[in-house]
């Protein structure tokens, strides 16, 4: 073609355009999708990131609660033979617990949480069981105390409480020890007096699975009613069952918090492994939908340019 024959062409281009608004508008989805889909790239690439430091972690993880478990075993093995402890429960089973045992006792409830979310229904799990536990006391006996930063909200905004005791945070920064939990678990014990206390924490089964449960047990006001016949004592036996609870408490509050963290890593792995599944979907159907636009668009430009191309040709007959 000459240059004029290019410049008459255009001319019919733009004449048989429906006008410039609808290149804008095509012009326009293209960028949006473009950037939608860089988007979802970067957070696929974010989870997948997440996803594997849970992983490594897991591991290490795993493998301080297989050494805790028979720390903890050893310390909790007075109770168990003496039956001083309720058997852990699952949290389906609290309410038939609540409708059944001690209702005009003063309860403290202790909840085990992480500090950070993106881990699946780990923490609201706890919260919610927690809740369906006190709403079966008398309002008189509630009171509240928190390790973890996601199990705060849900006891702070919930009326029906009569006080958050202890509000503890920031165990997931650095690897704790057993030194590091003993004084939040003596703040809980010396923050109110109480008949029963009934911690809720996460049992750590596989990285698929964990268990909701309530470890329960009485005062240290009870252990004197305790049968110990058994058992021969140094010293004055109320101090030293005073300092068996103390240290008994304590290993619970740690082998909890082990057990917990372990469950949020491997929740954490698994809602990050769906979340990374879940981005790549999207992006393959934005991609789609791009590049299905993109040659709408470019087949567009073909058919006006072909139809000003045989306008100009029957002019030039004629």
């Amino acid at each position: 073609f000459t240059m004029a024959t290019v410049q008459r062409i255009a001319t019919r281009v733009c004449a048989y355009r429906a006008g410039p608004v609808t290149q804008k508008r095509s012009m326009a989805s293209l960028k949006d999708l473009s950037t939608s889909m860089a988007s979802v790239a970067s957070v696929r690439k974010i989870t997948s990131s997440m996803k594997t430091v849970a992983a490594s972690k897991l591991k290490g993880a795993e493998a301080k609660l297989v050494a805790m478990r028979p720390f903890y075993n050893a310390a909790s093995s007075l109770f168990s033979e003496t039956e001083a402890g309720i058997p852990n429960e699952d949290a389906e089973d609290i309410r038939k617990y609540g409708e059944r045992d001690c209702s005009d006792k003063n309860h403290l409830v202790v909840t085990i949480s992480s500090d950070k979310g993106l881990c699946g229904s780990i923490n609201s799990t706890v919260g919610k069981a927690a809740l369906n536990w006190i709403e079966q006391l008398p309002i008189e006996n509630r009171n509240c105390a928190s390790v973890g930063a996601k199990g705060i909200a849900p006891l702070s905004r919930n009326n029906n409480i009569t006080t958050l005791r202890v509000a503890a945070s920031e165990f997931d920064k650095t690897p704790f020890k057993f030194a590091d939990v003993v004084p939040v678990a003596d703040a809980i014990l010396t923050s109110t007096d109480f008949d029963r206390l009934d911690l809720f924490t996460n049992q750590h089964v596989n990285m698929l699975v964990f268990n909701t449960l309530r470890k329960s047990f009485v005062s240290p006001a009870e252990l004197g009613d305790m049968d110990l016949s058994e058992y021969d004592f140094e010293d004055s036996q109320p101090d030293v069952l005073k300092d068996y609870y103390e240290w008994h408490f304590a290993s619970l509050m740690f082998a909890s918090l082990v057990d917990n963290q372990a469950a949020e890593l491997g929740a954490r792995m698994t809602s990050m492994d769906n979340a990374t599944r879940n981005a790549g979907d999207m992006l393959s159907a934005l991609s789609i939908k791009y590049n299905r636009q993109r040659q709408a668009a470019i087949t567009t430009e073909l058919t006006e340019i072909i139809s000003g191309s045989e306008s100009v040709k029957v002019e030039e007959e004629d």
